[in-house]
């Protein structure tokens, strides 16, 4: 029964590798070489960082965008937040904190040469003190 169970678990360590052997930011097809389909895999738009004017980090921002008729809240993930899912094309950044100014970023954000998922873009939004 043991060799059994380590038979399972070394079989999903495996898919645990395939998985994450594929890049997010890669359109094309790689079902030959991990067995999966790539552009089947959703793509932020967006990596925002958002700082007061000094450049330190802000704690606690709230953040949302518009691009086209698509807009939201940006979800964070360990201090960084991403914006829009498979959106390409110009897009707005709104942001505010407590104690700070609402203030907003355009960006622009093309798609990758096989024209399958957005190059996802690096953006600082700054907040200023009330």
């Amino acid at each position: 029964m043991r060799a059994a169970a380590l038979t399972v678990i070394t079989a999903l360590a495996a898919s645990a590798l395939a998985l994450s052997a594929c890049d997010p930011t890669d359109a094309k097809d790689d079902t030959a070489t991990t067995g999966l389909d790539c552009s089947a895999i959703a793509v932020y738009s967006t990596n925002v960082t958002v700082e007061d004017a000094g450049g330190e980090t802000i704690a606690d921002p709230s953040l949302s965008y518009e691009a086209g008729d698509q807009s939201g809240p940006c979800e964070e993930y360990a201090g960084t937040w991403s914006c829009g899912i498979e959106i390409a094309g110009p897009m707005t950044i709104t942001g505010d904190a407590p104690g700070y100014a609402e203030a907003s970023v355009e960006v622009d954000i093309p798609m990758d040469a096989d024209g399958c998922h957005p190059v996802p873009q690096e953006v600082t939004l700054t907040l200023v003190l009330l």
